[in-house]
């Protein structure tokens, strides 16, 4: 059974099978996104060779571009911080909403036909505009504050420890 699963998984890199399952960072297995050229957008670690990195693995290791997808498109959506995210996204932006709901169903379409957009309809560098991190960023300061405040976690926190 466990040469099964070895095969199975041979693809995958080896630190993304270590991941927890209730990693609070469900988008990548680490902690920077993979472009720096969005205009307003704040990374943890930022230096000359994590924004090459970026900008390399961007263009090169993730082909979500092909079908017009940008970076958030592709978020683990049965995550409870995505889930939260995506609401208050459809609440305060349901013309941002809406558009990623058409670039997932295009992407969708393509693929089913193992087809790709055609060069110039690629996701360009420029045209990344990291829509969930503002959301993303304004859940960890609530959570912060009310574990601060009275000491309790959110409730999906709460289920991982039962």
């Amino acid at each position: 059974m466990h040469n099964i699963l070895k095969r199975s998984f041979a693809h995958v890199s080896p630190s993304l099978l270590k991941k927890p399952l209730n990693d609070p960072y469900p988008i990548a297995a680490w902690r920077s996104h993979p472009a720096n050229m969005a205009k307003g957008v704040k990374f943890d670690h930022d230096n000359a060779f994590v924004r090459f990195c970026r900008y390399y693995l961007w263009h090169y290791g993730w082909s979500g571009r092909q079908y017009g997808l940008q970076f958030y498109d592709q978020a683990f959506e049965p995550h409870p911080l995505v889930q939260e995210a995506l609401r208050r996204l459809r609440l305060k932006d349901p013309y941002q909403y809406d558009l990623r709901l058409q670039r997932i169903l295009l992407a969708s379409q393509l693929g089913s036909k193992n087809e790709r957009l055609p060069k110039n309809m690629w996701t360009k560098w420029d045209d990344e505009t990291f829509y969930l991190n503002p959301y993303f960023n304004e859940i960890e300061e609530e959570k912060l504050e009310r574990e601060a405040s009275t000491g309790m976690k959110p409730g999906y926190q709460l289920k991982e420890q039962i």
